[in-house]
């Protein structure tokens, strides 16, 4: 959750036939959310998602989203 404390953050999945890469920024009560998806260094990074949504709705989402993970057995 380094978005919310730092403003900035990302976060990366690598897949069998390319990569994921999750940017986040924060700016006032405004979290920007930006999906990346890449099958290799020739190609670059194309946008797949990008939305605005009010920072603390994304707070309470993600920590919910977290604690179902942890519950379930869920491990990343």
């Amino acid at each position: 959750m380094s978005a919310l404390t730092h403003g900035h953050g990302e976060c990366f999945w690598h897949e069998a036939v390319g990569d994921y890469r999750w940017l986040f920024r924060c700016e006032g009560n405004t979290m920007r959310v930006v999906v990346l998806w890449s099958i290799g260094t020739l190609t670059g990074w194309e946008h797949r998602f990008w939305a605005e949504c009010d920072v603390e709705n994304f707070r309470a989402t993600m920590c919910a989203a977290i604690e179902s993970c942890e519950t379930s057995g869920v491990h990343g």
